[in-house]
Formats: structure tokens, sequence, C-alpha cells
């Protein structure tokens, strides 16, 4: 089974694979389909509701998978949940944040959802099936402070197996620590040894720990020392020599749930231009 970050580009979105289910939406046709390998595509699209004012229905950014087997759906109009049995398209209110346009979403061991959004930073919300309001915090972005997010816009997210939250913004990476609230940034940086680009797409932790991020200007490996240091490197420099410098929108893995591959897309076009297969000893261009 090959299985998909949640993220992708701006015009074509595999969203979640996950026990031969797929979910996708695509910009250039909006449909929201389900792809079962059993009974093949069934068309969702008809479970989206069109706000009020809006001529079309909301655009799917992203999927949570869900232990209930009811995947959290993030929107440009809000948060849902998706039953796909009955199937149903359940929206969700998130107490003092009136209709997110969201972007990115990603969930906790303890059922915390972290939700990116378009223009408003990120939000913390867990649910409680026991209190209708359920726990929020807004983490914004507020220029010069670093205690604070890089930028507003929050493009990809993935709470790592210590629990910390890596947030992919259009100006650098951000690492919180929901437990000390402390917040660090990454950049690309001039002498080299930061990220390939500031404006991230797509994150991904492998079972070695590793935490791959895709960006504008290509592929990052982020390895952590025993002291806790992190190290930033580019794998795909050799692979990619004398070609120009690709925007990474999404992280493919394997069955066992390591990076396999990572589709390309060279700037200034949108058309994915390639695939990349990652091996242990070398990088290749298919």
């Amino acid at each position: 089974t090959v299985r998909f970050t949640d993220q992708a580009s701006d015009r074509t979105l595999v969203k979640l694979m996950t026990d031969g289910i797929l979910l996708a939406e695509m910009q250039r046709d909006r449909r929201l389909l389900r792809y079962d390998i059993a009974r093949g595509f069934e068309d969702f699209s008809r479970l989206l509701p069109t706000p009020a004012g809006q001529r079309a229905a909301p655009r799917v950014m992203a999927f949570a998978a869900a232990t209930d087997g009811m995947p959290w759906v993030a929107t440009t109009a809000g948060l849902y949940r998706l039953d796909p049995a009955i199937p149903a398209l359940h929206p969700v209110a998130i107490p003092g944040v009136d209709a997110p346009a969201l972007r990115s979403i990603a969930i906790g061991r303890d059922g915390t959802l972290w939700l990116g959004t378009n223009d408003a930073g990120l939000v913390r919300f867990k649910p409680d099936d026991r209190h209708p309001i359920g726990e929020v915090r807004r983490i914004p972005f507020v220029d010069g402070d670093p205690g604070a997010l890089s930028h507003p816009t929050v493009h990809a997210l993935l709470v790592d197996r210590d629990d910390r939250v890596w947030i992919g913004t259009g100006h650098g990476l951000d690492l919180l620590d929901p437990r000390t609230g402390r917040m660090r940034h990454f950049r690309q940086q001039a002498r080299g040894d930061g990220l390939a680009g500031n404006l991230v797409r797509a994150l991904w932790q492998g079972t070695d720990g590793v935490v791959w991020v895709g960006s504008h200007g290509g592929l990052n490996r982020i390895d952590a020392g025993a002291d806790g240091s992190l190290r930033i490197s580019q794998p795909l420099t050799s692979a990619l020599a004398g070609q120009p410098w690709p925007i990474v929108f999404s992280l493919v893995a394997d069955g066992a749930g390591d990076l396999a591959g990572v589709a390309l897309v060279e700037a200034p076009s949108v058309d994915v231009q390639g695939l990349c297969a990652l091996e242990r000893a070398r990088e290749r261009r298919v």
C-alpha cells in the first residue's frame, strides 16, 4: 500500500490513503471523490454544502484519519467530519473561530487537532465529547515575536513522535513544543545550511525519526542529534544537479511508512514534472 501525505499541490490534490480508501479533491475538477479498491470511485461532492452568499461549495484542503473511521475534513469554509457509511458530512463548530478558511490539519495522539489556516495562523482544538465547547487556542503570526508563527499561512502540519508540532508556513518552518510553549524557527540561510526554500508545502516523519520537508527550492531532511540539536540537509542536490530548483509539493511513503518518493514541480510551472524516488544509498529521478 502506498500512503501519501495529506498535502499536495494547489492544482491536483491526493489527500489521504488508508486501508485501501483514497479521498481526493482536484482544483480543475472540484469533485470530492472516494476510492475503494473493491468498489472503485464514489462521488461525494453532493455532501459539500455551499455557504450562504457563496456561488460554489467550499474546497477540501486536507484530511486527518480518526480512530472511529470518520475522517476529519479541513475545508475553506471550516471543519467537518465525514461519515462514509451514510454518507454524510457533518460540520464541526470551533468555539471563537467562525468558519475558518482551513488549509492543513494534523491530529495528535491525544486527539488534539492542529488546524492550519489560510491567513489566520494556527488553531489548536481539542474536542471533548463530554463538553460541547472543547479546548481552543489560537497561535497567530505576530511580526517580530519569536514566540509566534513565522507567517499567517500554514500550508503543512506534522505532529511528530515526540508530540512536537512542525508547522510549514509561507515564510519558514516552525517547531512548537506544546508542553513548554517553546517555538523554534528554521529558514533559508545565505551560507546554505538552512532550508532549501522558505515556503513549506509538505511534511513527513519516517520510522527512523527523520523529518522530511518539501519546500519551494527542494527537499529538506532534518536529523536530530543526541543532544537535541537539529541538522538540515538537502538530499536531492546531486540528483538534480544542473536543473532548476523544484517545488516539492508532495511526499510519498512506502508500505513500511518510510519516504519513498517526492512529487516535483518546476517553477514557474504548476504542472508536475516528475517523481524522484528515494533509496537508502542514493536518490534518482524517475
